[in-house]
């Protein structure tokens, strides 16, 4: 069997490609657009960014694009001392993005605020699975 993902910045096109034993090969096409919603109603996520203060509100800068990590998205980048706010954006555009607050995610919900009191290294983590969503940030080093 073969699986492979085309990626593009409009849709995601996968392709199973699987031979039987008697030599018949099936294939299989699935074309998403960005903005899918799985049966369950939520959000199938291609690409997840943190867009901010720090970044003009941009939702699909390659530089604050996080990588997913056993069900989590994690980014790791330098801020500087101060006040920011964030929201995390899905698949490049305002379209489905979350805010929230005390580390509960909300849909379309209100700006995140990040207190910076110290230069460094911080790690922002997002759950965004199925049922509670949930994120948070952490100091990691000067």
């Amino acid at each position: 069997m073969i699986l492979k993902i085309i990626p593009s910045d409009k849709e995601q096109i996968i392709k199973i490609s699987a031979t039987d034993l008697a030599g018949n090969t099936n294939i299989l096409i699935r074309k998403f657009t960005k903005q899918n919603i799985d049966d369950n109603g939520e959000i199938i996520i291609f690409d997840l960014y943190i867009s901010g203060s720090f970044n003009n509100w941009n939702p699909a800068d390659t530089e604050y694009k996080m990588i997913e990590s056993g069900g989590s998205y994690r980014i790791i980048k330098n801020f500087i001392r101060g006040n920011y706010e964030f929201k995390f954006t899905i698949n490049r555009s305002w379209d489905y993005n979350y805010g929230g607050e005390n580390g509960k995610l909300v849909k379309d919900g209100p700006n995140i605020k990040l207190l910076i009191p110290t230069d460094g290294m911080y790690e922002i983590i997002i759950n965004p699975g199925p049922g509670e969503k949930k994120y948070k940030y952490k100091f990691l080093q000067r």
